[in-house]
């Protein structure tokens, strides 16, 4: 009887409406009779208009754990499914529709980039090409454009890099063929270049034409580390050595070359470590002067007494007396 009058007193407030008091009623209401299929599919009403499907789906299906053969509940939970995947398709147009919405100021930079990556000096045209990269990576004629630009700068070895890829996404193209070979023949002359000229030129020729993985590369390597030693630069003629002896660590001459460079400091390391510890030589002792009784006198006295002491005059030996061989003698005068 007063379950009943329970009942009835939350029956106003549960109809199903989609107020969370009208939530929190059922909700309640349903904890204290969670048997009662009335409420479940009043709660399960008002979760599905305020848009909470999950909520609604989930009440159902504990209802069906309780009451397995109520029909009831195995209809609202049909029908509350139904609807939750209806909201996940929406939502899911809805978020293609923005993307698309969006789509088209992408593609209008990516024209506007591309405009200008195939149009402008080769410094600026280089920096509208990597925009556009940015934007699409794959884009070919945006890597032909930068591939262009890298080359009129003098970049060849970079470009050559650019028009490889765009020969791997378009190997039928004659027109990149033939700018890869010519690229490929520009990296020919500055490898020459590293080779045979002189020092400065040659180092920067051979930084320009390295190519990790060509066939030269160990080549390049080697007179890096040639013209790094006959400049004195040490250090990084033995990291030069030491990248081609990691591509080939069979080559004698690059053994050599490392040998050459690291067995000295090893030598040296080596004489040190083994050198005996030299102990400290005893230095010779000073002679002692020995002390004359007079300096032992004036060292016991002390600074004060020192000064105390008054000179006394010298007495002075008189003179014989004159004597006087002309003239007379006055009277009472004796010589």
């Amino acid at each position: 009887m007063i379950c009943l009058f329970c009942s009835r007193a939350y029956a106003v407030e549960c109809d199903g409406s989609a107020s969370e008091a009208a939530i929190s009623a059922c909700q309640q209401q349903l904890a204290a009779e969670p048997r009662n299929t009335d409420l479940r599919i009043k709660l399960a009403d008002a979760l599905i208009l305020s848009e909470q499907y999950d909520s609604a789906v989930a009440t159902l299906s504990q209802g069906i754990t309780i009451s397995p053969s109520n029909q009831d509940l195995k209809d609202k939970l049909a029908q509350a499914k139904s609807i939750q995947e209806e909201q996940r398709y929406i939502e899911q147009k809805r978020q293609q529709t923005e993307a698309a919405s969006s789509q088209p100021d992408s593609e209008a930079k990516l024209r506007m980039h591309t405009l200008r990556c195939t149009s402008l000096t080769p410094a600026r045209a280089l920096t509208a090409c990597n925009d556009g990269l940015a934007i699409a990576p794959n884009n070919l004629e945006l890597i032909v454009g930068k591939a262009d630009a890298l080359f009129d700068l003098g970049q060849v070895t970079n470009a050559l890099l650019g028009y490889r890829q765009a020969a791997s996404i378009a190997p039928s193209d004659q027109s990149i063929q033939t700018k890869l070979a010519l690229a490929n023949s520009a990296r020919q002359t500055v490898v020459d270049r590293c080779l045979a000229e002189d020092e400065q030129g040659a180092l920067a020729a051979c930084e320009q034409a390295l190519i990790v993985g060509h066939p030269d590369e160990i080549q390049i390597l080697v007179r890096q580390g040639e013209l790094l030693q006959t400049s004195g630069e040490t250090e990084q003629a033995l990291a030069a050595y030491l990248q081609a002896q990691q591509r080939d660590p069979n080559d004698e001459t690059i053994n050599a070359a490392v040998a050459s460079l690291t067995e000295p400091v090893e030598t040296e390391a080596k004489i040190t470590a083994a050198a005996p510890a030299q102990s400290p030589q005893p230095q010779p002792e000073e002679p002692q002067l020995s002390e004359s009784p007079v300096d032992t006198v004036a060292a016991t006295i002390e600074p004060q007494q020192q000064d105390e002491v008054v000179p006394q005059p010298v007495a002075q030996e008189q003179a014989p007396p004159r004597k006087f061989d002309n003239g007379p003698l006055r009277n009472g005068v004796t010589f």
